[in-house]
């Protein structure tokens, strides 16, 4: 059965199909979108997904005040009447929505996309690359090349997981935490908007710098 289910979520993605034999584009963008556009329903559905699993993940903070505040103020005898919507609501969302949303995250991101994103890229590399004129293998090592398209394959792969863990961490978390700290305290963002500063600005400076030295490196 967990062969079954694993085969099946390796599936979603063929890393053979027919696909774009173009000269693919120079830019870190337009190159990384032509392998995301390939794959895009399997990426939104993680993302999906994933919103679903990282929210119910935040509420489990929520849950715990809320839970607290109830026992405190509401007496034992009158504890189900009174909350027992709020506590099916819980029950549902930390024992049903969270595990199965993680479940099927895990399986998406490591079974579909981790494993086959490479593959598709190599393999579409190698279908191009095996398609230049013999000056273009005179003018460089074989083994240069094939590891430019093994690195590439692992780049990519490590830039959507990258992209979809930040996008998700920032809309979330970052969005749960201001609430959090507006609605008990306005004060309390000031510490949180200070590290978003210095953390954007540390961005701003080091990531050109860093992007020009692995250009230079390649």
């Amino acid at each position: 059965m967990r062969r079954a289910i694993y085969g099946r979520f390796e599936r979603l993605i063929d890393p053979f199909r027919a696909h774009d034999e173009s000269m693919p584009p120079a830019g870190v963008i337009a190159f990384v979108w032509r392998y995301v556009r390939q794959v895009w329903p399997v990426f939104a559905a993680l993302l999906a997904i994933g919103f679903v699993s990282t929210v119910a993940e935040v509420l489990v903070f929520r849950y715990i005040a809320q839970v607290i505040d109830i026992l405190t103020h509401t007496k034992p005898a009158a504890l189900w009447a009174r909350h027992s919507g709020d506590f099916i609501v819980m029950a549902v969302v930390l024992g049903a929505v969270w595990p199965v949303s993680s479940l099927l995250h895990s399986l998406i991101l490591r079974q579909a996309l981790t494993n086959n994103t490479p593959t598709l890229v190599r393999w579409q590399g190698h279908r191009h690359v095996i398609r230049q004129s013999m000056a273009f293998f005179t003018n460089d090592y074989a083994g240069r090349v094939a590891s430019k398209i093994v690195d590439t394959a692992s780049a990519v792969r490590s830039t959507l997981v990258t992209l979809c863990d930040t996008f998700l961490y920032v809309l979330i978390y970052v969005s749960s935490a201001l609430y959090l700290f507006i609605t008990a305290d306005w004060r309390l963002v000031l510490p949180l908007l200070l590290w978003m500063a210095v953390y954007g600005a540390a961005c701003v400076v080091f990531v050109p710098r860093l992007s020009k030295a692995a250009h230079m490196a390649s």
